[in-house]
């Protein structure tokens, strides 16, 4: 799973960081603990091989029932392998539950992206919601829920849209949030 048999008899300090972690992933495995202690997995390696350590983690966790603690500041990996969150901020415990109530502790928002065949100034979509960003005919948009419906036929209506998206809110802005209300 970690594709790694190709490197099996090739020195360890000759190794890439990303191949490197996952022989170490697997040296770690070896003795299969029941609980494993992981500390910024992925900080550091190329998108594949954070994709692949992660799917490994996961499918590890679901065969053999291991408890895995991670630290991390990466919350793509603890987004995608955690599914209980403690948070703590200067040796306090501000947060303990599942992941995705952190996102519920945030405002209730989404973020637009629009791309539009002209370039609008800055202050032009004001009005709509809070801008994020609007770089050349690219604009991003932070709007509440219950106003999205309203306002995106309105931008539709009276601009020529190239492209739109509509996401959730990002889990680092709900931890910066938490990390906020913590500070006070």
């Amino acid at each position: 799973m970690l594709e790694v048999d190709k490197f099996l008899s090739i020195q360890v300090r000759k190794l890439s960081l990303g191949q490197r972690m996952k022989m170490e992933i697997i040296a770690a495995l070896l003795h299969k603990p029941s609980i494993i202690f992981l500390d910024e997995p992925t900080i550091g390696l190329d998108i594949m091989s954070q994709n692949t350590i992660r799917k490994y983690l996961s499918e590890y966790n679901k065969k053999t029932g291991a408890t895995i603690l991670l630290t991390s500041h990466y919350t793509k990996d603890i987004e995608e392998l955690c599914e209980r969150t403690i948070i703590i901020n200067h040796g306090k415990k501000v947060y303990d539950g599942k992941v995705t109530g952190l996102k519920k502790l945030e405002k209730d928002v989404k973020i637009i992206n629009l791309t539009f065949s002209e370039i609008f100034p800055e202050d032009h979509f004001a009005s709509f919601g809070k801008i994020l960003s609007a770089e050349d005919n690219h604009v991003k948009i932070e709007l509440e829920n219950e106003k999205i419906d309203e306002i995106i036929p309105k931008i539709l209506a009276g601009h020529n849209v190239v492209d739109f998206t509509v996401e959730d809110l990002p889990l680092e802005k709900s931890l910066e949030s938490i990390f906020q209300e913590a500070e006070g």
